[in-house]
């Protein structure tokens, strides 16, 4: 009897540490991280999407001239890619208006590989919000732009990783950031 109250009480437990974990921020707002499979965030604007639990909102990340995160190489070491959440950027006149860029590490080429008015949000199987932007070439070739976003409470830096063009057509990139958390 003992063994099986033991048993309850560390299954209570593990139940409770594992729905979320949840921070206070500055501003004095509660941020969640969600623990569990999100099934769900209904975009409410070019980057901000509503949960179940709240509301995630990357418009503090946008910059407003160019790409926040600008000619970041992959980890292959064989192109160079900006992403600008919310807002469009220019880099080049291939990248013009676009919400991602692809350059060759020569700085020679370039394309867009997602428009800001093409955005989604997608939750995969497993679980993992990613914010999905999509552009047709002229040769009528679709090109995916899938960032993850990893919610850190505790990040004051924000990270972005660049993984490439993992599948063809598709690029991946994840950003960590306390914005990528769920606001209540």
């Amino acid at each position: 009897m003992g063994t099986y109250l033991l048993n309850i009480g560390v299954l209570l437990v593990f139940k409770f540490v594992i729905a979320k974990s949840s921070v206070m921020t500055s501003e004095g707002r509660q941020m969640t991280s969600p623990r569990g499979k999100m099934t769900q965030c209904v975009k409410t604007g070019p980057c901000s999407c509503r949960t179940a639990d709240g509301v995630i909102d990357l418009s503090p990340l946008a910059d407003t001239v160019i790409a926040r995160y600008l000619d970041v190489p992959d980890t292959q070491g064989a192109d160079l890619y900006s992403w600008n959440p919310c807002l469009s950027f220019t880099e080049t006149p291939d990248c013009v208006d676009v919400a991602a860029c692809q350059r060759g590490i020569d700085l020679k080429s370039s394309m867009n590989i997602g428009t800001q008015d093409s955005a989604q949000f997608v939750v995969t199987s497993g679980g993992h919000l990613t914010l999905q932007y999509t552009y047709t070439d002229p040769s009528g070739v679709n090109r995916t732009t899938v960032v993850t976003l990893e919610c850190n409470p505790d990040a004051h830096d924000d990270e972005i990783a660049v993984y490439g063009e993992m599948v063809a057509f598709q690029y991946s990139l994840a950003l960590t950031s306390r914005y990528a958390c769920v606001r209540h």
